[in-house]
């Protein structure tokens, strides 16, 4: 009888045993449920990921996984000490019924009470943990319906996503690299319409770093823009299309040199525009430039200028500032930055047709530069077309000073020229401009540049009577076009902090000039404006000054100094007294 009370009492407890199994079904057909509601979802790798990542990032996962090893732990040592306990109970019943009944001398019924008690109390600790077991479960669902639940940022935590690959189990998750496009080799050839690119609603062009590396982060978005639109991208290792009226598309790296949009993937020099882009030169109606005191009436002042590419009423992307006087065809000077990276501006662009941009009316440009009008002007014995001996179109911020194609072809404008000796253009001003570039690159420093003419050519015997070289002259039968004396180029340190630091170059625009006309007190007018400083400050620079005449003679000064001759130069620049060189500035010696 004792022995069956004591199976009835295990039954009991089998009974508590089915009681749990059953809740934990229920859990199972729960879970089951969000399976089928969520599945589809689920499978998707993303949601899983961010699943997991809303769990770690809530400080939960590691707890709850703590809370599991321990639980585990327990109930082993638990069922362990059932098991234990269980065989302990089933060897006294045995040695109750082979025991002689009347040599047993202990209490049956303690026997009993002791192995129900123990069985009952394992049973009850394993009931609480599949009760803890299930809340964790309803709490994971919880955060996870949370997790997986779509929301208006959807697309944008999808795109972030992509940028997520397992790597050990120190650091689950990295983001991928960022995409690195050299703008020699990953972008569209320079003989193709390639687009702009800017940073996003912007008028700021997206510039490669000093390596002339395009660098965009993983997930992040450059923006494109064409003046007309996209060409078709058909290529058989892209994917997508781009609606056809399309002007403005914004890409996210993905990796390497592929880029995603809304209508797919596809290589960064897969990206072209179906016709050029179109540059416009807009005159600032109110904005003077030149020194509008000094000046002697309107006539000797200009307007500011800007080039560049119009993308909406109040979207303009700069590549140059001119400072232009409409009246005389001249331009004082362009104002534009140079960085690092423009020593590694984009070879092989395609040299365009100068255009006159909508200005000049009345004037036939390509006709007053030409060859046989130069000849009218000055007789055939003083040009020779081999030796440089004619007058160009002398770029004054150059093609070679802007990085991307659709920059480079923006200069490519009568406001940004002035007549130039050719020997001296493609002579030792061609060498300013590299050397600056290099200069530039070298210190590693961004800069402002202003690049100007200054004076006029002197020249007996032009027509009129008038003293100077000029191209053309006005209905009131004034010059204009007029042929400068001098070329400078102003370098300002940006980077520089408090005091700013610059240096001045100047060219003479006479291949027929001597040493000593060029220093003779008494030339009219003067060629040297400023106090040139020594040559030793400016190693580049002392190989050129002395070496063919013909190619241009150069000198350096300050800033500052310069800016008091040059009346048009903008006044701020009276205070740039510090000179930028090579040196240290404790070590610069004027």
């Amino acid at each position: 009888m004792e022995w069956a009370q004591v199976v009835i009492e295990w039954v009991a407890d089998l009974e508590v045993w089915a009681v749990v199994t059953m809740e934990w079904d229920k859990v199972e057909t729960a879970w089951d449920k969000v399976d089928t509601e969520w599945g589809p979802m689920v499978e998707m790798e993303w949601v899983q990921t961010v699943a997991e990542e809303v769990v770690w990032d809530k400080e939960v996962w590691v707890a709850v996984t703590m809370e599991w090893d321990q639980m585990v732990e327990t109930v082993w040592v638990q069922m362990v000490e059932m098991e234990w306990a269980q065989t302990v109970a089933e060897e006294e019943v045995w040695d109750l019924e082979v025991w002689d009944p009347e040599e047993m001398e202990w209490d049956k019924s303690a026997v009993r009470r002791t192995s129900s008690h123990v069985v009952k109390a394992n049973m009850i600790k394993l009931s609480q943990l599949f009760s803890l077991i299930c809340l964790i479960l309803c709490v994971s669902e919880n955060w996870a319906r949370e997790a997986i639940r779509p929301s208006p940022d959807v697309g944008q935590i999808i795109d972030e996503l992509h940028g997520l690959q397992l790597n050990d189990s120190q650091t689950p998750f990295v983001r991928g690299g960022p995409c690195k496009l050299d703008i020699q080799k990953d972008l569209p050839a320079a003989d193709h319409l390639q687009p702009l690119y800017l940073h996003s609603n912007t008028d700021r062009y997206w510039l490669p770093n000093a390596d002339g590396q395009l660098v965009v982060d993983h997930g992040a978005s450059i923006e494109l823009y064409c003046s007309k639109s996209f060409a078709k991208i058909d290529t058989a290792n892209n994917v997508g299309y781009i609606p056809g009226k399309r002007l403005s598309m914004h890409v996210r790296c993905h990796h390497g040199n592929i880029f995603e949009w809304s209508g797919g993937r596809a290589a960064f020099h897969n990206f072209v525009c179906k016709q050029a882009l179109e540059y416009r030169v807009e005159r600032l109606e109110h904005q003077r430039c030149g020194d509008t005191e000094a000046a002697n009436g309107d006539n000797e002042t200009g307007h500011m200028y800007r080039v560049g590419y119009k993308i909406s009423d109040d979207r303009f992307i700069r590549t140059i500032e001119l400072c232009h006087n409409a009246q005389l065809l001249r331009t004082h000077y362009a104002r534009y930055e140079m960085e690092p990276a423009n020593w590694h501006f984009q070879k092989q662009v395609n040299r365009l047709k100068f255009s006159p941009a909508g200005h000049f009316a009345g004037y036939d440009m390509g006709k007053l530069y030409s060859q046989s009008h130069q000849e009218s002007l000055m007789g055939p014995d003083m040009l020779d077309g081999r030796a440089g001996l004619f007058l160009a179109r002398g770029h004054l911020a150059a093609k070679a000073d802007l990085i991307y194609a659709s920059q480079q072809r923006s200069s490519f404008n009568y406001v940004n020229a002035a007549p130039q000796w050719q020997s001296f253009n493609g002579g030792h001003w061609a060498n300013v401009e590299d050397e600056t570039r290099r200069f530039v690159a070298r210190l590693g420093i961004p800069v402002s540049v202003y690049t100007g003419t200054f004076g006029e050519l002197p020249w007996p015997g032009v027509g009129h009577n008038h003293s100077s070289l000029h191209l053309a002259h006005d209905a009131n039968n004034n010059p204009v076009l007029v042929v400068p004396l001098l070329y400078y180029r102003l370098l300002i340190d940006n980077a520089s902090n408090g005091q700013k630091r610059g240096i001045a170059i100047v060219g003479v625009n006479n291949p027929y000039v001597t040493v000593n006309q060029i220093h003779d007190e008494n030339t009219s007018p003067s060629y040297v404006i400023c106090e040139p400083i020594d040559a030793e400050l400016v190693a580049w620079l002392r190989s050129l000054q002395n070496s063919n005449l013909r190619k241009g003679y150069l000198y350096a000064c300050t800033v500052a100094d310069l800016a008091r001759a040059v009346k048009h130069l903008p006044r701020h620049l009276l205070q740039v007294h510090d000179l930028l060189t090579d040196t240290r500035p404790q070590e610069q010696k004027l």
